[in-house]
């Protein structure tokens, strides 16, 4: 697959998923971003909320966030989550664009209107 990015080319923190910041005490980091390499592009991290579980008193509860890099290059907290990310690029050059898509698990939390295509019988 030809495509190729480099560190300059991003104009936020991206971590590698094994290795993240100091998180601080309460969070200091509102989002943490980790490149995802099965789909070339980072995934976002925001902090929801502190609660206690498992023993511990202040765990940090993240959720993740779909969002496009292309379309929100800064990565931050202001950032639109995206209903699906086309990640045909990272695949092959031979695959028309717009042909293979990333979405959470059954389309879960995406807008209505990206699904409702006219289907045939209702």
């Amino acid at each position: 697959t030809p495509f190729k990015t480099k560190s300059q080319d991003w104009q936020t923190d991206i971590f590698d998923g094994l290795t993240f910041p100091p998180l601080g005490n309460p969070p200091n980091r509102k989002v943490i971003n980790v490149f995802q390499p099965d789909f070339c592009r980072p995934v976002q991290l925001r902090y929801n909320r502190t609660v206690s579980k498992f023993g511990f008193d202040h765990l940090h509860e993240y959720v993740l966030k779909l969002v496009d890099v292309e379309k929100c290059p800064e990565m931050d907290e202001n950032c639109p989550e995206a209903d699906k990310l086309d990640i045909t690029k990272c695949l092959s050059a031979e695959i028309p664009e717009e042909t293979v898509f990333l979405s959470k698990p059954h389309m879960f939390g995406h807008n209505a209107s990206s699904t409702n295509v006219d289907f045939k019988p209702d």
